[in-house]
């Protein structure tokens, strides 16, 4: 071969070589945009089984094992919503996300998961659900069968055991609600302490038990600080199971939060968002603990991350909180709209009042008081605010003091949960013109963690306090505190 015929070939041979190589990185690059394309899901109410067999709590406690395992093991971003969307709304969903309703049903000791899904852009053909109608089997083999024969872009191992592989345990799981607030608190927790106790390495049961054990102090008539000392083991138990868990993440962090410690809920959240990118329960976190930090551009960027991974546009399903401190106050008020049934209507309603009242609406304000005064379903503490602020409004002055004192000191104590809540009284006690109190509920919401500084300064129900030494004292504490988490969470940090 000539020297010639040989640089000829060589040259050729590297022309292919890097041809290949082009092609094959392009391949890659394929599979990395593909990768991280977001998986939607739409996860809808289930099925109640016609023989009564399974109730609605337990039901609901299925789609939160599937939800869980989904963002686990799929890396999916999941919305949840109550019935299958009207075609009025079908333009407010995300065209690829995939709608999913389970069917579940009980067997003895066995599970039948049944299942219907759809893309949203398959919607308008009749007929175009596909549907799942297996066997009953071991409740475990159910849920892993169902997740197996979703049309998942990818899928990985499950990082934890995450749900109960014997099915008198995960039977007991669903009696207790997996957790869920709202039911018969000492029973639940009996349940799950033994299933804990039957199945020490699933990760599922004790962020069960830290769930129902911080509820549960959540509402206590006065300050439980057992009860968040155990959920907080709890917590970290589940996620020393399974790290980075994006439920059991946002429950521990969001504890944090109103224990005073948004600084480390922050950090975890983080932290867990680098493994699960996609999970909206931290998101939530983020803009819980970034709201009660004072951080609320971070925050902000957080509720507009949701809206872009969540697969229907349409309607917010959380409270907005973030654009009320920041004086948006339209688009908060479009995340009030009425949740029947939910325990979360409660705090809709008392939040619709509050907000019409910071605008001069009064009559408005009454009634939505009126209705948060009158749930039968909800977290007791705003329910009896409601009724205070209903009493306020309707002049009933002298009854007003009397349960917002008795409101107010159950909440003593520097770990009693919700700096923000204890804002909220402060509110209330402006309202009936008793500034020193309402000065000594600013600085105890301060001081059990509430540092945002622009919603001390531009609450219109504070207005009063304002001027005053005191006040001013207060101002110069919240504004360094939250000049030293400003510092700690850079906007190169928030990974957003």
């Amino acid at each position: 071969m000539t020297a010639s015929t040989f640089l000829f070939h060589r040259a050729r041979w590297i022309a292919v070589a890097l041809g290949l190589a082009a092609a094959l990185a392009g391949g890659w690059g394929w599979r990395a945009q593909a990768a991280s394309r977001v998986f939607r899901v739409l996860l809808l109410e289930p099925e109640l089984p016609p023989d009564g067999h399974l109730n609605s709590r337990e039901c609901a406690a299925i789609n939160i094992l599937v939800k869980d395992q989904l963002e686990l093991v799929a890396g999916a971003s999941i919305s949840q919503t109550l019935g299958i969307p009207d075609a009025s709304s079908w333009s407010g969903l995300r065209k690829d996300a995939l709608v999913l309703r389970l069917a579940p049903r009980r067997v003895g000791e066995r599970l039948v998961l049944g299942a219907s899904w759809i893309r949203v852009d398959e919607l308008p053909r009749t007929g175009a659900w596909h549907r799942r109608e297996p066997a009953g089997v071991a409740p475990a083999e159910a849920i892993a069968a169902l997740v197996e024969a979703l049309p998942l872009p990818r899928r990985k191992a499950s990082p934890a055991q995450l749900v109960p592989r014997a099915p008198a345990v995960f039977w007991n799981y669903l009696a207790a609600q997996g957790g869920a607030p709202g039911g018969d608190f000492a029973k639940g927790k009996a349940l799950l302490d033994a299933c804990a106790a039957a199945e020490p390495e699933c990760a599922t049961l004790p962020i069960a038990q830290g769930e129902l054990q911080f509820f549960q102090a959540l509402q206590a008539a006065s300050h439980d600080a057992d009860g968040l000392r155990a959920a907080e083991a709890h917590l970290q138990r589940g996620l020393e199971l399974c790290p980075h868990h994006p439920r059991g993440t946002w429950l521990l962090s969001r504890l944090r939060t109103d224990t005073g410690s948004s600084k480390e809920a922050l950090e975890r959240l983080i932290e867990a968002r680098r493994v699960h990118p996609h999970a909206l329960p931290l998101l939530l976190g983020i803009t819980y603990a970034g709201r009660y930090a004072g951080l609320l551009e971070f925050a902000a960027v957080a509720e507009t991350r949701t809206d872009d991974l969540s697969a229907d546009t349409g309607r917010p399903t959380r409270l907005q909180v973030t654009f009320l401190y920041r004086g948006d106050w339209d688009r908060y008020e479009r995340t009030l709209w009425t949740r029947p049934g939910d325990i979360t209507n409660s705090t809709v309603l008392l939040f619709r009042g509050q907000l019409a009242l910071a605008r001069g609406r009064r009559d408005e304000a009454l009634e939505a008081f009126r209705e948060a005064s009158e749930s039968t379903v909800g977290y007791s503490q705003n329910i009896r605010l409601g009724r205070v602020f209903r009493l306020l409004l309707e002049g009933e002055r002298a009854t007003a003091r009397r349960e917002l004192d008795a409101l107010a000191e159950s909440r003593v104590g520097l770990r009693v949960p919700d700096g923000e809540f204890i804002l909220n009284l402060a509110e209330a006690y402006a309202l009936l013109e008793d500034l020193p109190r309402a000065q000594e509920l600013a600085e105890r919401a301060f001081y059990t963690g509430f540092t945002c500084a622009r919603w001390f300064e531009t609450d219109p129900m504070l207005k009063p306090l304002h001027g005053t030494a005191r006040w001013v004292a207060l101002m110069q504490h919240v504004r360094e505190r939250q000049a030293i988490l400003e510092a700690r969470f850079h906007r190169s940090r928030w990974g957003l």
